[in-house]
């Protein structure tokens, strides 16, 4: 009859509660039919319909066929009738109690085969007692004739209303399932999202220290933003539903795939992997989350933490996989950018060699000078890599001009001036070079703003290409290979600095550079 457990359960409650109901009822009844009185069993039914109630709360129903259900309307209006028929003429009292079977039997039954059954059943045991040859007069008959579809009528109104609402109410779960679903799923790829990722991390983490172990990883995609802005936004969504689908395709016997967001996925491994399973996992999921095609390439870079043992809860175990992902990411963006510029000054060296050595020379200057002002591995990282490449855009400019032993004429400085902007689209070309290719175009601009190529003055100017300006000038006036100029000892060349401290270069810089310098010096002379 298609009814679920649940149901099954509530139905015999509200079966038990209607015959003890008519059980009691039917004694305040009884002592009304005194003339004629009743025969003796019409309490015997009662008794037995107070037992059935009784049966009906102890009947494990959810357990049970739901055929079993039909044996309670049919008891109940065998019990009815037999009490009508036993009543006599007073019966009609009796007869309201078909009506609260007619409307159990519209709320009990889904099976509208059923229904009709028993349906055919009420109206057969109603209209029993006024059948001709009954004895039943006129205006019982009339009564009959009128009730009996008053039952089928309100039978079928109860069964219509309560397919409505179960409809309705379906209705409504789909749309809460969904909403919920919605809530914890990214709509792009169909991965579970952040606030789903939290979720399960909580529950993995329910037991605290003692939780199974498991393993978080974290990926952010290399090369997206370049993709995106090369193909537009609609293919980087494509892409990301690609890449979202292979890796939920990847990890779907051993982990949950996510989308944190952005260019940013994660995997959540089942417990009781070992470290050899868990390896292969990262390295499939790695491999799903690439693609390659011409004029870009998309890797990714990925962190892990160890569950509970890096993580007591959700967000510190996200928070230490998210910064090894960003050292992950990092260290390859230092390979591509090493790779980079050695090709780079290998350029320089073979158009120039007199500048290549210059920009080693500069390099290592800039170098300790970053040091010595405290800056971060990866900052000086950058700075040195920018005062190897600050000459690359000279190897557009004419030899002719480069080598010229006399003072450049206007027309010779435009050409040198551009240099900078040209070394800075070279540098570009290598978007693991981007940080340094914005220190390489400053790299000629002056504290006081009348430098190139734009002018900018002070704090304006970033602080690596204030670096590399002070060493490629002590470089340039203590460089014996500048045959365009007279060779300047250290002390001329701090001696400049310091006069042109505030104007041509940052104070700071000066400062500390002729203090790295002067304690050089005096580290050889002992």
């Amino acid at each position: 009859m298609g009814v679920d457990a649940g149901h099954r359960q509530r139905v015999g409650r509200i079966a038990g509660g209607l015959f003890a109901a008519g059980a009691i009822a039917s004694l305040p009844a009884n002592e009304l039919f005194r003339d004629p009185t009743p025969p003796s069993y019409v309490h015997l039914i009662n008794a037995l319909a107070a037992a059935s109630g009784l049966l009906c709360f102890l009947v494990p129903w959810a357990r049970l066929r739901t055929e079993w259900l039909a044996s309670i309307s049919v008891i109940a209006t065998a019990e009815v009738a037999l009490t009508v028929w036993s009543v006599g003429p007073h019966g009609g009292v009796y007869a309201w109690f078909y009506l609260l079977i007619a409307v159990f039997i519209g709320y009990a039954y889904r099976d509208r085969r059923v229904i009709a059954a028993l349906s055919a059943l009420l109206l057969a045991a109603f209209w029993l007692p006024v059948l001709p040859g009954s004895g039943a007069d006129a205006d019982a008959l009339s009564r009959a004739l009128v009730g009996g579809p008053m039952l089928l009528i309100t039978t079928w109104i109860i069964a219509f209303l309560r397919e409505g609402l179960e409809r309705e109410q379906a209705a409504l779960r789909v749309t809460a399932d969904q909403a919920r679903a919605e809530a914890l799923t990214d709509p792009l790829t169909g991965l579970s999202n952040r606030r789903r990722l939290l979720s399960d991390l909580e529950a993995a983490l329910a037991g605290g220290a003692a939780s199974p172990e498991a393993v978080l990883t974290v990926f952010d995609l290399n090369g997206f933003k370049s993709y995106n802005d090369a193909f537009g936004h609609l293919a980087g969504d494509a892409l990301l539903r690609r890449l979202g689908q292979r890796l939920a395709a990847a990890v779907e016997a051993d982990a949950t795939a996510y989308r944190l967001g952005g260019d940013e996925f994660c995997v959540l491994t089942a417990p009781g992997r070992d470290r050899a399973a868990l390896e292969h996992l990262v390295a499939r999921a790695a491999a799903a989350l690439a693609e390659h095609g011409e004029g870009f390439s998309i890797t990714s870079s990925h962190g892990s933490a160890l569950l509970p043992t890096e993580g007591a809860d959700g967000v510190l175990a996200l928070g230490c996989a998210d910064q090894r992902m960003y050292a992950h990411k990092a260290s390859g963006r230092l390979s591509a950018a090493s790779q980079s510029s050695s090709v780079l000054m290998r350029l320089l060296t073979e158009r120039q060699p007199g500048l290549g050595d210059h920009s080693r020379q500069v390099a290592d200057l800039a170098r300790d000078a970053s040091r010595a002002l405290r800056l971060s591995n990866e900052e000086v990282d950058e700075i040195v890599r920018a005062a190897e490449l600050h000459d690359v855009g000279k190897s557009a400019i004419p030899d002719q001009i480069l080598d010229k032993p006399g003072p450049l004429d206007d027309e010779e400085w435009a050409f040198i001036r551009r240099h900078t902007i040209i070394g800075e689209r070279i540098l570009l070309g290598a978007p693991a070079l981007a940080p340094v290719a914005r220190l390489v175009r400053a790299s000629h601009e002056r504290w006081d703003g009348l430098g190139y190529p734009d002018g900018v003055a002070g704090d304006r100017i970033p602080l690596g290409a204030r670096i590399v300006a002070v060493c490629d000038a002590f470089q340039a006036m203590t460089d014996p290979e500048r045959t365009y100029r007279a060779l300047w000892t250290q002390a001329d060349a701090l001696q400049e600095l310091q006069a042109c401290s505030g104007s041509q270069f940052d104070p700071s810089v000066v400062e500390a550079f002729c203090a790295l310098v002067l304690e050089r010096g005096q580290a050889t002379a002992r």
